[in-house]
């Protein structure tokens, strides 16, 4: 069954109430670029020409360059170019290429910057703040290759984020992460030279309003249907919107050494990078809308043990809403319980989970966006977070339940989930109210040892 909505009154509602991203002072927040530094004309900008031109043709060159935009953007000490020494040795004829045509091709992409965004300013999304902007692509393109260059300025006024540059990248901290997430990176910048992307993409806040308890606890809806897999992942159900399981500064460990769900994800779709610069941290009411990203690369694996395997054909790459990729991303982020996982069971904690994912899944709806997508999902928040896995697969059910979607769950070998199933078949004729709270009920009255799904089914 295809989801894929082209309706011109959808791209008119989308019309009603986009923001241009290069329209800053629509936003109390905004962006500075590089270009809207003193010394762009000066320095910046006569070192990316010289770039442009093939004025490095060594490791050293490139690292005298890179560390003079390190200095100005104040992203910290550029030590060496350690990955990129690693990743060419003893490939003369790979390194000769990327100085001869990619690096050229990357310092234009930078250059660009000027003809994207003349004022050299971006709207930023605040936090707790509902807004919708838009960006072309070919602009994200030029400012993925600023963060190539360490050109972005890390101290924002106003905007709580945290590594817009790919200073990390360039020195090793695991030779194989890293290298995979420069391949990765590298990738992106052929692809984006080779065929200049068209089309835009959209970003955006959404944020829950309303009193969270009152809706669910007073909810007519009825639960809709869930189809729990074992095989392959979120970015499977390419006709669905996919979850991002976020850190609350979307991205998390991208420019790191993070390998995980989102930063993998991340490395598969680079022009979500562009989300960093749009956005804020998020607060808990909060959740980030994507849409219109293109996947340019393949990995294998998961973690530390996640390679570059090479390019992809997007198979979106030519569903479109308009001039907008069919592909739709949400970023939550989930409480961490490390500290005392017991501390999830409480009201306020499931709340707390259920406005997050209530506020991600409703997106699409509140920008009139592809409202009949299922949503994709799995373990939120159930890895280093201690999240019960249980728990979130019953918070997110009844959150898709309550903005009418179907969800399809990856339950990824997890033993805990094994009788999903039996949950589903046992309480899906049940309204949102319903088991909302039967829930709060059981959860309240579970004796020590007793699992959520144990609980739910006594």
């Amino acid at each position: 069954m295809s989801y894929i909505n082209t309706n011109m009154d959808m791209r008119m509602e989308i019309e009603n109430q986009v923001i241009e991203a290069a329209d800053y002072k629509k936003s109390p927040l905004n962006f500075e670029l590089p270009n809207s530094d003193y010394r762009w004309m000066s320095q910046i900008k006569p070192a990316l020409v010289l770039l442009q031109k093939g004025g490095a043709q060594t490791l050293r060159q490139l690292h005298f360059y890179i560390s003079r935009f390190v200095y100005i953007s104040g992203c910290g000490n550029l030590a060496s170019l350690s990955t990129l020494e690693t990743l060419y040795r003893g490939k003369d004829a790979h390194m000769a290429a990327f100085f001869t045509h990619l690096l050229p091709a990357i310092a234009s992409l930078a250059l660009s910057i000027e003809t994207h965004f003349p004022a050299g300013r971006l709207a930023v999304i605040p936090k707790d703040q509902k807004m919708l902007l838009r960006v072309h692509r070919r602009a994200v393109a030029s400012i993925v290759a600023c963060s190539f260059f360490c050109l972005l300025k890390e101290k924002q006024k106003g905007v709580e984020m945290i590594d817009y540059n790919m200073i990390l990248l360039h020195e090793v901290f695991s030779e194989n992460v890293m290298q995979s997430k420069i391949l990765s990176y590298l990738q992106y910048f052929i692809s984006v030279t080779n065929r200049s992307p068209e089309g835009h993409i959209l970003v955006g806040r959404n944020t829950a309003k309303e009193n969270v308890h009152s809706t669910y606890a007073n909810s007519k809806a009825r639960m809709k249907e869930v189809v729990v897999k074992d095989a392959g992942g979120i970015e499977d159900s390419v006709e669905a919107v996919q979850i991002d399981f976020a850190n609350e500064y979307i991205g998390g460990g991208c420019m790191e050494a993070g390998c995980v769900q989102e930063e993998l994800m991340f490395l598969k779709c680079p022009e979500l990078l562009v989300s960093r610069v749009l956005n804020t941290v998020m607060g808990p009411k909060d959740a980030i809308y994507i849409k219109g990203v293109e996947q340019y690369t393949r990995l294998e694996g998961y973690g530390w043990d996640f390679e570059f395997a090479g390019p992809e054909k997007d198979p979106l790459m030519n569903v479109k809403c308009g001039t907008v990729i069919d592909r739709d991303i949400v970023a939550i982020d989930a409480i961490c319980f490390s500290g005392s996982s017991a501390n999830q069971y409480s009201h306020d904690s499931i709340l707390r989970e259920l406005t997050k994912a209530h506020s991600g899944f409703s997106a699409s709806l509140e920008f009139n966006i592809n409202c009949k997508k299922p949503i994709s999902t799995g373990r939120w928040g159930c890895g280093a977070f201690r999240g019960d896995s249980q728990l979130k697969f019953v918070i997110q059910w009844l959150a898709a339940s309550q903005v009418g979607k179907s969800m399809v769950f990856y339950r990824k070998g997890d033993h805990e989930l094994e009788a999903a199933e039996k949950v589903v078949g046992k309480l899906g004729g049940l309204g949102v109210g319903e088991l909302y709270e039967w829930l709060v009920k059981r959860l309240k009255e579970r004796h020590e040892g007793v699992s959520v799904f144990e609980a739910l089914l006594m």
